[in-house]
């Protein structure tokens, strides 16, 4: 499935010109801007999701991070990968499991 880097090819290619600045995940910019817009501190917030190139390597901002199994990411992957999540669960009802307990 195409991802933003197959645009930013194509934007490259048609123009001769890279983007000055690319925002996405994992990107302290992001992380930045959700702690402006709520008035959470790093430790309050948490990325959910299921890349582990992406959206884990959030936890690189400092923040926490649940890897959700029910996506791209099968738990043969972790093996491969550097990136380490806080928690690995296998789908989202864990993660309101894991809430109510709480």
């Amino acid at each position: 499935m195409p991802d933003i880097g197959s645009f930013i090819a194509l934007i490259e290619s048609s123009t001769g010109r890279k983007p000055d600045v690319v925002i996405g995940k994992p990107n302290d910019h992001m992380v930045e801007a959700v702690l402006e817009r709520t008035g959470h501190k790093k430790d309050e917030i948490v990325m959910i999701g299921d890349r582990l190139y992406t959206d884990m390597a959030m936890g690189r901002t400092g923040i926490k991070t649940i890897l959700v199994l029910s996506g791209e990411t099968k738990e043969s992957d972790l093996a491969l990968s550097e990136i380490r999540p806080d928690i690995i669960v296998k789908d989202l009802k864990e993660i309101v499991n894991l809430l109510k307990k709480k």
